[in-house]
């Protein structure tokens, strides 16, 4: 007879994650404005200093802040320009700013690691009480918001955005080759750089740039003001680091005396780099001419879940134009860029072309995550192109707006639409996962898809299938362990271009059978006796045919088994089978584990973690059985539907297969992992049964104690020296 299930005592287990940039979930849509917006640049005024003014931003704490219907920005406002920098920080955290009124988005605008001081732009839409909203995510930190301009209706004076492929302007590092080569900045000095006539700005007609301004080779601590040449520094700052650091920030910034625009640095010497992405000018006619349409911030990409880690060289062109809201025949997108999990200091540069750019948007140094807003032209055909030069990094991408060119006559691009994903079958392990997909494509578009997985208790999304033509995938389940995989597809309409297309599903593979398995010993070992080798080789035949049956790995089982113990053997069984199903071992037999286990075999019961000194969680099992191997089994292959077990009714029946579960550490959610500072041991005894020549009481338990309370009787180092 085989004994009654016995669960865990409750263990609390606390999960943390990495960087502090949240995964995307789904589809991005995005509500788009009814007109275009043009836009105004102000002189960078204050309006908000934390410092001074209501305190530091705490863990998960919002502040509203007007921003328009006031003498700098009109009620008409739909969007402003500002810079946000946090400092005075107290861990490592993310700042989100959107429209007041809104949930807090799925998105972020900067990102800094403990007592960093970090500064970005951000172009946000006006919200109700013509406010924005700053949420801080984390620890604490003081932020200040410097206004740079906004975005209102059309009308006299403000400007028309005009997309440029990102073309470098200035470059003061010696060796550079390019214009301001050599003008090294000196401490509390400003450079003026030429902006009009250089890399597309024409030489009349902008009144403002777009600007990527990057400080690298730095002496100290410090930071870059970026203004209008000929005008006094106006006492903001633009980007600011730490010493040696090099970073990057987006500015708009208007063409002052010449065409020039003048660069302020507090800390030198240090090297300037400029990249112009775009203008703005008073011309309805120039050509490309664009109105702005903000939205609420969404996040369209985030290569740790769509599109696949950024390696060195490899572009990923992301699908844009028509995706969500955005609008078919957008030029550019306003969007904050976010690398994060970057294994080497490197840049990302995003623009309309795959070729190897000669510009950069953001930088950063290994292990950090870095944030940079960029006005990004998009390609012909709605897509932008993803370049990180070294290492690897996901990126993430958070859009808040898009141009559109005025009286615009181009096509759509032929973009998919409506997404489904579904799990076919529900899989025992040795089977498949197999996923159907399906995208509502315009005729004659066929997708291409690229399917994706997240094991049990993983963070991170792994690519199953990458750019395939078919909408349908699987996964082997012999390669996988127990627990419920979340599965999720990608598909796009133009080959080699990512889009924010998502669906998702789940699959949950058990290891328990469908059925009980033949035991095939029982004769043998009732006729020889348990203690026979007669007995043990059935029995351990019987367990390989059912290895076959389940389809994974046989066991591999020490050279020395015939000779160990009976409770020795249980041991080496139980983390065979964990091993074959990619399980970690159980490390070792304790002594008090065992004790406790000897004792529910003396009393034909399933043993009490409770008896092991330290114990916070347990697993046990008992049988009356033909021995060691007979029992495990009986544990295994043949304690479901029709078993002697009392608690199963039916295969899916609490308790069904419970022995099996215990030994593998089986719960809803895949195999216990032990929380920090403890780790799982084993007790194994087994006893004959008074009376009884054929017949051992045997039972195992696992058992959660603190490592450093830890001596091993018997290890599973030593079953694998010994050929295991």
């Amino acid at each position: 007879m085989r004994g009654s299930f016995s669960g865990f005592l409750a263990v609390g287990l606390l999960i943390t994650g990495g960087a502090l940039v949240g995964v995307v979930q789904g589809a991005p849509t995005v509500q788009a404005a009814s007109a275009g917006s043009a836009y105004r640049p102000v002189t960078p005024l204050r309006l908000l200093d934390t410092r001074t003014q209501g305190g530091a931003l705490t863990a998960g704490a919002n502040r509203n802040l007007q921003v328009a219907d006031t003498t700098r920005v009109p009620a008409s406002a739909t969007a402003v320009v500002v810079n946000v920098t946090a400092t005075d920080t107290s861990s490592a955290g993310y700042l989100t700013v959107y429209p007041t009124g809104l949930p807090v988005p799925l998105a972020s605008n900067l990102n800094w690691e403990r007592g960093q001081t970090v500064a970005n732009l951000a172009v946000v839409p006006v919200g109700s009480g013509y406010s924005i909203t700053i949420h801080n995510a984390a620890g604490s930190a003081e932020v200040l918001v410097d206004l740079q301009g906004y975005f209102a209706p059309v009308a006299s004076g403000l400007g028309y955005y005009v997309p440029l492929t990102p073309a470098r302007i200035a470059d003061t590092r010696p060796q550079s080759g390019e214009p301001d080569a050599g003008r090294t900045l000196a401490s509390n000095s400003s450079l003026g750089i030429q902006v009009a006539g250089m890399g597309g700005v024409p030489a009349a007609g902008a009144t403002a740039a777009v600007l990527n301004v990057t400080a690298t080779d730095t002496s100290g601590a410090g930071f870059l003001s970026v203004y209008p040449a000929g005008l006094a520094w106006p006492g903001t700052s633009s980007l600011n680091w730490a010493a040696g650091g090099t970073v990057a920030d987006r500015v708009i910034v208007p063409l002052g005396a010449g065409g020039k625009i003048a660069v302020y640095t507090n800390s030198g010497p240090a090297q300037v780099v400029v990249d112009v992405t775009g203008y703005f000018t008073g011309s309805a006619t120039a050509a490309g001419a664009s109105l702005f349409y903000p939205v609420a911030p969404r996040r369209m990409l985030d290569t740790r879940a769509d599109g696949g880690t950024l390696r060195a060289g490899q572009p990923l062109v992301e699908q844009l134009g028509g995706v969500g809201s955005i609008a078919n025949q957008a030029s550019a997108v306003v969007a904050n860029l976010t690398a994060t999990g970057t294994s080497a200091a490197s840049f990302l540069s995003a623009g309309p072309v795959t070729s190897a750019p000669t510009t950069s948007d953001l930088n950063w140094s290994a292990g950090a995550t870095t944030a940079n807003l960029d006005i990004a032209t998009l390609g012909r055909t709605g897509d932008l192109a993803l370049y990180n030069s070294s290492g690897t990094a996901d990126v993430i991408l958070d859009v808040s707006g898009y141009f559109v060119p005025t009286g615009t006559t181009s096509a759509a691009p032929a973009v998919c639409s409506g997404m489904s994903v579904a799990v076919t079958n529900a899989p025992t392990l040795g089977g498949r996962i197999d996923v159907s997909a399906g995208a509502s494509c315009p005729s004659g578009v066929t997708p291409g898809y690229t399917f994706w997985y997240q094991a049990p208790g993983s963070s991170s999304w792994q690519v199953g299938s990458a750019l395939v033509g078919t909408p349908s995938s699987g996964y082997s389940g012999s390669t996988l362990s127990v627990g419920t995989y979340r599965v999720r597809v990608w598909a796009s309409s133009q080959g080699g271009t990512f889009q924010g297309l998502v669906a998702a599903a789940s699959a949950t593979l058990t290891a328990n059978p469908s059925t009980n398995l033949p035991d095939s010993f029982a004769s043998t070992c009732y006729n020889q006796g348990y203690a026979s080798g007669a007995c043990v080789g059935a029995a351990l035949a019987a367990i390989g045919a059912a290895q076959v049956v389940e389809g994974v790995p046989a066991l591999k089982l020490p050279s020395n088994f015939a000779s160990l113990s009976q409770p020795i053997q249980e041991f080496v069984l139980a983390d065979a089978e964990r091993i074959s199903r990619g399980l970690p071992a159980i490390a070792g037999l304790t002594g008090a584990a065992n004790s406790n286990a000897a004792q529910g075999a003396s009393q034909s019961a399933d043993p009490s973690g409770l008896g092991v000194p330290g114990a916070i969680a347990f697993a046990s099992i008992w049988a009356e059985d033909y021995g060691a191997a007979a029992a495990a089994f009986d544990w295994m292959y043949n304690d479901g539907p029709g078993s002697n077990n009392v608690d199963c009714t039916t295969a899916t029946a609490p308790g069904c297969w419970g022995h099996r579960d215990n030994i593998l550490l089986n719960t809803a959610s895949g195999a216990w992992a032990p929380p920090g500072g403890y780790t799982w041991v084993g007790g194994a005894a087994c006893v004959p049964v008074s009376g009884v020549s054929y017949f051992n009481s045997c039972t195992m338990e696992w058992v959660l104690v603190p490592t450093g309370s830890v001596a091993y009787q018997y290890t599973w180092a030593e079953a694998v020296a010994a050929g295991a």
